[in-house]
């Protein structure tokens, strides 16, 4: 029997287009206020798309961009390198564990989809995947953080809610 890899159709992002350029880009400051209403969280010119709300972009910000060990910047500050770092990890172990795809342009379609999923909201991971997934690719960083847990196996599981 037939080993079957993923395909993954152009679908929202045409041929030869980068998901990120199909969005318009806000900077917006943001800041998150206990109920005494002191700041506990804040940052300036936070990069995101239009159509994300300020509370979106606020969560984002505050529990997922990471905060050391970025190299060049202090900490990330824009969804677009989130997702960046989440969706190239992915893509990355897909590759390297072999088998997923047909060929290198069938996972970068895949990836170029999915980035697009994300930075549109048709579809979200959960906590542990933006607190840890690329941090070693993209900063050579590990997180001492104990809200994952990892599968040998390289599957990769994920649940996309709502429709398309």
């Amino acid at each position: 029997m037939k080993n079957k890899t993923l395909h993954s159709p152009s679908y929202f992002v045409a041929a030869g287009k980068n998901p990120e350029s199909l969005f318009s880009w806000k900077r917006v400051n943001c800041e998150i206020r206990n109920r005494k209403g002191e700041t506990f969280f804040e940052m300036k010119n936070v990069e995101a798309p239009e159509g994300w709300s300020q509370l979106a972009i606020d969560i984002a910000a505050s529990k997922y961009f990471r905060k050391v060990g970025v190299p060049g910047a202090k900490h990330e500050n824009s969804v677009r390198q989130m997702v960046d770092r989440v969706v190239k990890a992915i893509v990355g172990s897909a590759v390297k564990q072999g088998g997923y795809f047909s060929s290198r342009k069938e996972a970068d379609i895949f990836g170029k989809e999915l980035k697009y999923i994300l930075l549109s909201q048709r579809g979200a991971f959960n906590s542990p995947v933006w607190f840890n997934a690329g941090l070693w690719e993209a900063y050579k960083a590990n997180s001492p953080s104990e809200h994952f847990a990892w599968e040998q196996s390289g599957v990769v599981q994920c649940r996309i809610v709502g429709s398309l």
